[in-house]
């Protein structure tokens, strides 16, 4: 969860219609960790037999406050108006720091956005084909069918048009860029809010990990030391395999894009910007061992 949440006062509306009462024992754990949930309510018409499960025990048991809304006209849903207008009055008449929608309709994105224009943190609970436009408009999104085990995390060969969860290597293109821009080392902590403000439904249990420091050590591109990440592919090692290669090719000369597919042939995950480097010459001119010549090609450089 993002640290600026922590030990704030929770307002938590839940679409009934939406959201099934299964999940309420995972939201409310979630909320628990980062704050005290002092608001409490589920909108719906609880007189619908779809709505059974949130029965009294269920209500009670958890200390939510149910708000009816009668179905009046069939495909109309008055659910999302209350929870509209609930959510503006508390916004204005409360002393609230954070919101948790509870729902999978994108009928609350604007919702989401106006009371994040007040500086209030908005955290949306919702399944994994929760559209990604919603997912985005909160500052944390959270999928309560992976939370609670219900179903499969997501993995790299993964087909994610069914689901708004975050590619696992758009996650590994950001953090390696992250990780650049801080002279290769990065602070976990301070690692995963800058993810979670990237991708707001960011969560290392959506790719199966309960740690963030696991799910960090798992991708192979990257290292732990001492509570700091570093870029695992190590600068020498490839600027050594150049600087070899060209020694044994010492009659030849090559073009910054020969060598660039040579490193991929040897190094299949080799990316400039995961050593530092915004081209192939900036890298090659790095090397004490290439040199450059006349032709724009590069060699190695004989003593």
């Amino acid at each position: 969860m993002n640290t600026n949440t922590l030990n704030k006062r929770i307002a938590l509306l839940i679409d009934a219609d939406n959201t099934s009462s299964q999940y309420i024992d995972t939201i409310i754990s979630e909320l628990s960790a980062i704050g005290s949930v002092d608001i409490r309510r589920a909108y719906g018409d609880f007189t619908s037999p779809t709505l059974k499960n949130w029965d009294k025990e269920i209500l009670n048991n958890y200390s939510i406050k149910p708000i009816q809304n009668f179905t009046y006209t069939s495909g109309k849903n008055s659910t999302d108006g209350a929870m509209i207008i609930d959510a503006m009055d508390i916004l204005f008449t409360k002393d609230i720091d954070c919101f948790c929608i509870a729902t999978s309709d994108s009928d609350f994105i604007r919702l989401t956005q106006r009371i994040r224009e007040d500086g209030k943190t908005v955290i949306g609970m919702g399944r994994q084909q929760t559209i990604p436009a919603f997912v985005s408009a909160c500052n944390e999104f959270k999928f309560l069918d992976v939370l609670s085990n219900e179903a499969d995390v997501v993995d790299e060969d993964s087909v994610f048009c069914e689901t708004s969860i975050t590619p696992l290597q758009s996650i590994k293109d950001f953090i390696s860029q992250y990780i650049v821009s801080r002279d290769e080392n990065a602070n976990l902590g301070g690692l995963k809010q800058a993810i979670v403000s990237k991708y707001s439904d960011f969560d290392e249990r959506n790719y199966g990990y309960s740690k963030f420091s696991t799910f960090i050590k798992s991708l192979n591109d990257f290292q732990l030391d001492e509570n700091r990440c570093f870029i695992a592919m190590k600068y020498e090692k490839i600027s050594n395999y150049v600087q070899e290669f060209c020694m044994k090719k010492s009659e030849k000369s090559f073009t910054s894009s020969e060598l660039q597919n040579q490193i991929r042939n040897e190094f299949g995950n080799f990316r400039l910007v995961d050593l530092g480097f915004r081209n192939m010459k900036s890298f090659l001119s790095s090397l004490p061992k290439i040199e450059a010549t006349k032709e724009n090609k590069y060699r190695y450089k004989k003593l």
